[in-house]
Parts: structure tokens; C-alpha cells; sequence
């Protein structure tokens, strides 16, 4: 049995052509996304309408406090912050609650806060008209 008997040539092109295509449009979108990102993060730019299109970027804080060293500075003085399980673990929640009591500590903690941030991302929308 030969195999054109069972496939059928145009969708076999078609398939083809528009993965092609759609290989090609990635690589431009690739391109095209970073220069977008790069002008709006230089200009300080969160958000701006351009045209009929409303383009935003948006930059994810991984940011956090690093929890072993919190953990070694503040074990001696607030143990209430840990949970006494298998392992001594520092219960977050009772953390928050101590730094909104005594904002002071942030000062004792700033060396333990890691900065990370993700890979900045770009959404853009259409506005659409009132008729």
C-alpha cells in the first residue's frame, strides 16, 4: 500500500508550510519581545498606549528573606518563631507578625533578604471601540 493512499498530499504541504511559518513567527516574536522589553524598562515604562494597542511589561519579584539565615539570627531571641516538628522550622506567619510589632527588626534581617528577579514580560491588547 502506498502511502498516498492513506495521506493526503495538500494537508501534508499545509502542515509543512504553516510549521514553518510558525517557526519563523517565534524567532520574530523572540526578537521583536526583547526590543519592546528593553525600550520600556530603559524609559521606566510599566504601561503605555501606543496606536489602538495598550502595552505593559511586567518585571516577577522572586525576592525573599533567605530562611536559614534568618533562622540562625533570630533562633536565641524569638524561638516562638519556630515550629518544633522534626526539624526546627521558621513559621513565616509568626515572623510577619513579629516584623509588623517590631518593624525594627527589618534592620537586624536586611542581610538575609535575597533580590530576584524573573525574566520581564510583555503583554499587549487590543482597545477595543464603542460602537
Amino acid at each position: 500500500m502506498d502511502s498516498f493512499d492513506i495521506l493526503d498530499k495538500t494537508l501534508i504541504e499545509e502542515y509543512f508550510f504553516r510549521l514553518k511559518r510558525k517557526k519563523e513567527d517565534e524567532q520574530w516574536l523572540k526578537e521583536n519581545g526583547e526590543k519592546i522589553k528593553e525600550i520600556m524598562l530603559k524609559n521606566s515604562l510599566k504601561k503605555a498606549q501606543v496606536g489602538k494597542f495598550v502595552v505593559s511589561v511586567s518585571v516577577p519579584d522572586y525576592s525573599n528573606f533567605d530562611m536559614m539565615q534568618v533562622k540562625e539570627k533570630l533562633k536565641t531571641q524569638y524561638p516562638e518563631i519556630f515550629e518544633h516538628v522534626k526539624k526546627e522550622e521558621v513559621d513565616e506567619e509568626k515572623l510577619e507578625e513579629i516584623l509588623e510589632k517590631q518593624p525594627e527588626l527589618l534592620e537586624v534581617l536586611k542581610d538575609c533578604w535575597v533580590e530576584k528577579k524573573g525574566t520581564p514580560r510583555i503583554t499587549i491588547n487590543i482597545i477595543e471601540e464603542d460602537d
